[in-house]
């Protein structure tokens, strides 16, 4: 097989070898790879666990009747939005954080959801709320 189409299989085109070979001859040493970047992990770690911190000081309501369809799942008051909770940490913090990293963190490590289901009351909560608005209802 000839090195042409050997390249050709390992992907590697003749102009890629002679950069390569043009940088070594002219620095002696191995082109270094300069791909990806400057990680920030431990800042962003940092701002992820203060954005945590913030959503857990938010008051949750769990939902009494049991939901198959998602467990554990706690509700926030109809009031509040991802966003809207985004602009209070930023008027709370004053740290820079953005909008997507605050959504990425609601969504991946909270279960959490806005206002209450249609569904949050069981038949007898509901007929116990009915009678306590009006006690003059009878059972039918």
């Amino acid at each position: 097989m000839t090195d042409y189409c050997q390249s050709k299989i390992q992907g590697i085109g003749k102009d890629r070898v002679s950069r390569v070979a043009r940088y070594y001859a002219l620095n002696t040493t191995a082109r270094p790879d300069l791909r990806g970047g400057a990680r920030k992990v431990a800042e962003n770690d940092a701002k992820k666990q203060h954005v945590m911190d913030h959503i857990k000081t938010s008051t949750c309501r769990a939902s009494h009747y049991g939901r198959r369809g998602a467990p554990g799942r706690k509700h926030l008051p109809c009031d509040l939005s991802v966003k809207r909770m985004h602009e209070l940490f930023d008027q709370q913090n004053h740290d820079v954080v953005s909008y997507s990293l605050y959504y990425t963190v609601f969504r991946q490590h909270f279960n959490l959801g806005f206002g209450h289901p249609a569904t949050d009351a069981c038949s007898s909560c509901a007929r116990f709320q009915l009678r306590v608005k009006d006690p003059s209802l009878t059972e039918e």
